[in-house]
């Protein structure tokens, strides 16, 4: 007896030793640059969450740990970083947050036993597929819909549409729902120019191209800081058109890097300013009094997504990917801070958009 006992509290200690104590959530984004708003906002969103389901107990009687990683926006990291979560026993991630970074990651991501789950994330070509990617967030195309219907009722029919190159996977799907739907309201697009870095011979090129143009509006596809920058400089050179953004522009970086250049701007938007359901007031108070700012769509997506994922771990009793997944897309429907959407069997998220027009350096929710 006395030479068995010693050998069962050896077995007792690699169990106890093998187990983790709490379940670990990888985060992966762009957390450093001067497009790292997106992702920084989205950290925090789940950051928030994850404060609260731990102050309620964890899940499965463990508390959530976050395990962050920065892709620096470079595509060449995003299949390493695949490949660092799994090697931590790792195996579900939230994030990336931008359509370029997910799809240099998704060929790695299929290839191990790996989940990731974006709030953000909205190419299109990522629709309709079986795979280890699951999304809380309407494809492009919705976009493209809800910036034409806003462009046709201010009778905006004619387009110069200026295009960040580098967020492959998204820009040029945008840009192309943009262009059918405008031309089926007969409109146009009367110049495109694509850049992959902004810079004097950038802008000279726009200057030049447009200086004879007399069109309705200005569609930019871009993030918030190069939107502010491409609007200072229409500005400056007395180009007097309406401007249009995506929902990577409508970020907090936007209001304060645009001034009054990008008064009355339109911008696609996750939040609806006139809206508030569920626990959206409290959830909101507690970002600002966290962060010292407002609840972006990135940060209250963010913190949907995790809340989702807690509830799918909770009702599957597992944190395995696989179990995840599968309970996910059982669950099919859920409650957001302020709308209910709907994950397809693909694990396609479909749901509103809303419009917002920056009114006195705020925003103002555009009514149907």
């Amino acid at each position: 007896m006395n030479k068995i006992f010693p050998l069962l509290l050896i077995a007792l200690l690699l169990i106890s030793c093998g187990e983790s104590e709490t379940i670990k959530i990888g985060v992966v984004g762009s957390m450093s640059g001067n497009q790292s708003e997106l992702s920084v906002s989205g950290r925090r969103g789940i950051e928030l969450a994850v404060s609260i389901i731990n102050e309620q107990g964890g899940l499965l009687g463990k508390e959530v740990e976050l395990v962050v990683k920065d892709d620096l926006n470079d595509m060449s990291r995003a299949g390493d970083i695949v490949k660092e979560f799994v090697n931590e026993d790792i195996e579900i991630v939230i994030g990336p947050f931008t359509s370029r970074m997910m799809l240099a990651a998704y060929d790695s991501v299929e290839a191990h036993e790996i989940l990731y789950i974006s709030p953000t994330v909205c190419a299109d070509s990522l629709n309709q597929k079986d795979d280890h990617f699951i999304r809380f967030i309407a494809s492009s195309r919705e976009q493209a819909v809800a910036l034409n219907e806003v462009a046709l009722k201010n009778s905006d029919k004619e387009f110069i549409v200026i295009i960040d190159e580098t967020n492959i996977g998204f820009n040029q799907q945008l840009y192309q729902n943009f262009k059918d739907i405008l031309e089926g309201n007969n409109g146009q697009i009367n110049y495109v120019l694509e850049y992959s870095v902004l810079d004097s011979g950038i802008f000279k090129t726009l200057r030049d191209s447009i200086k004879d143009l007399d069109v309705d509006g200005v569609f930019i596809i871009s993030n918030a800081s190069d939107f502010a920058t491409i609007a200072q400089n229409l500005v400056l050179n007395d180009f007097d058109a309406s401007l249009y953004g995506t929902l990577w522009s409508h970020t907090n970086d936007i209001l304060r890097l645009g001034g009054k250049d990008i008064e009355n701007a339109y911008l696609v938007s996750g939040i609806s300013q006139s809206e508030v359901y569920h626990d959206f007031n409290r959830v909101f108070l507690d970002y600002y009094d966290r962060y010292g700012e407002n609840l972006s769509f990135s940060a209250m997506y963010s913190y949907e997504t995790m809340m989702a994922l807690a509830e799918a771990i909770s009702k599957g009793r597992s944190s395995d990917w696989e179990k995840a997944k599968s309970t996910l897309l059982e669950i099919k429907n859920f409650n957001g801070l302020q709308f209910q959407y709907e994950l397809d069997k693909y694990g396609d998220s479909s749901r509103p958009y809303k419009i917002d027009q920056i009114i006195n350096g705020g925003f103002l929710t555009v009514e149907d």
